[in-house]
């Protein structure tokens, strides 16, 4: 450990570059992932809008105004659309659960296997993130309104993967590197893909908000010690490990009895 017996170093000027750098670090460890509208998800409606239509101005503006008031903070999903997201979440439990299983049998410290896996949840909150993990619910919440336009797509190759894990696993792990929609945010990718950046957090037992959730960390797994390791960096090292004890063929496996 370096020391300053002299105490010269007691203050030091920051450069500009180095001032907005700990700005920024500031603002995503306390600001990112903030909710900006508690929202609900409430059922598509099968009424019929044609009685509206036949209103008068002076009602029908009035009906519109209320109307508003009424679906503040409303979602409107459709029952494809809840379906869907159904599917998204066995898929993602699925991936932890093996990420977690495999993790247990992996000598490690330092990263937090032993807690359980984190509940997967989709929120329809209008939120600054994409996908956050939060310590206190152990829970990783999914923002609807960024992967609606992926869920079916998602969905649909979850099925085809669970469809191939029924024939020939290899096969079912190529189509999940290789063609699965999916595998952007749950796959292997620089920098980490969505979930993978998330279940990082959840072993760290951090939430973005926790001060410097993205600095450096010191673990170990596999026998080897890694000193002071940026976040992203950590999320690649661990997935690696995991990855090579079979993680997706164990996947393939498992899906394979659905």
């Amino acid at each position: 450990m370096y020391t300053d017996p002299e105490n010269k170093l007691k203050y030091r000027k920051v450069s500009p570059f180095e001032g907005v750098q700990l700005l920024a670090r500031w603002f995503l460890g306390k600001l990112y992932g903030q909710v900006v509208q508690k929202n609900v998800f409430v059922k598509e409606s099968t009424s019929s809008s044609s009685s509206s239509s036949s209103s008068s101005s002076s009602s029908s503006s009035s009906s519109s105004s209320s109307s508003k008031v009424a679906n503040v903070g409303a979602v409107v999903i459709t029952e494809k659309d809840k379906y869907n997201i159904n599917v998204f979440i066995e898929m993602l439990t699925a991936v932890c659960s093996v990420y977690y299983e495999i993790g247990k049998e992996v000598n490690t410290s330092n990263l937090n296997f032993s807690s359980g896996v984190p509940k997967i949840e989709v929120t329809p909150d209008e939120a600054s993130f994409i996908a956050q993990y939060n310590h206190v619910s152990h829970a990783i919440r999914v923002r609807y309104s960024y992967i609606k336009d992926k869920l079916e797509s998602y969905a649909n190759a979850w099925k085809e993967f669970k469809n191939l894990s029924k024939k020939n696993h290899l096969s079912a792990v190529e189509y999940a590197r290789l063609k699965a929609p999916f595998w952007e945010f749950i796959g292997r990718q620089i920098p980490a893909s969505t979930i993978i950046h998330e279940l990082q957090h959840a072993l760290f037992k951090n939430s973005h908000r926790d001060g410097d959730s993205h600095g450096n960390f010191t673990f170990s797994i596999d026998g080897t010690t890694h000193t002071s390791v940026p976040f992203e960096k950590t999320c690649e090292v661990v997935y690696d490990v995991i990855a090579s004890r079979g993680l997706w063929m164990r996947i393939a496996k498992i899906v394979a009895l659905l």
